[in-house]
């Protein structure tokens, strides 16, 4: 789509992700490692949720803009100006009120008419900086825990969070991260 906007039942209107290649690269890869979970047909995309056709136009317009600026080494070097350095990044005070939720809507890889249909949601209390530390936090102590196991359903590769499992999110559970599913009716 040229304006990147598309519209998809109990997710509403949705854009361009900035981080959609990494997470599609990271959620494929899980498909691959585990096909008895995924299917022969499994399909993923990601999308940023957004107000309203507009201002999914603009984000998607934008990040292309954005990204194609990001060529001129000027424009990096301006960049650089207002990024935070390494080391550094927002106060924990800044993010107190902040709530990070990420939804994900499934459709079962069945040849009938209404396939089974599932919707799962990841919330967190906070921002996205520290949300970051406490998954990587969490998947170490996993992996610390279980590296034979790991070492197994990741084949020596590269680890994906899918491939740390149950215990993987009962911990996330634990410290804040809670994950919830549920079936949808059509």
């Amino acid at each position: 789509m040229i304006l990147g906007v598309r519209s998809v039942s109990d997710l509403g209107t949705l854009t361009t992700s900035p981080s959609a290649v990494a997470d599609v690269t990271i959620v494929h890869r899980s498909s691959t490692l585990m096909r008895e979970f995924y299917g022969p047909r499994f399909y993923f995309q990601q999308f940023l949720r957004a107000r309203n056709v507009f201002v999914g136009a603009f984000i998607h317009i934008a990040l292309a803009i954005g990204l194609a600026f990001l060529v001129l080494p000027p424009v990096r070097w301006l960049v650089k100006k207002f990024v935070y350095a390494p080391g550094e990044g927002p106060k924990r005070e800044d993010s107190v009120n902040d709530v990070v939720e990420f939804r994900a809507v499934a459709t079962a890889d069945q040849d009938t008419a209404r396939p089974r249909r599932a919707l799962g949601k990841l919330r967190f209390h906070g921002g996205l900086y520290p949300l970051t530390g406490l998954l990587l936090a969490e998947a170490a102590m996993v992996i610390l825990k279980n590296e034979e196991k790991v070492k197994k359903v990741s084949r020596c590769g590269i680890v994906t969070p899918a491939t740390l499992g149950q215990e993987f999110v009962d911990r996330l559970d634990k410290v804040g991260c809670h994950i919830e599913t549920k079936l949808l009716e059509y």
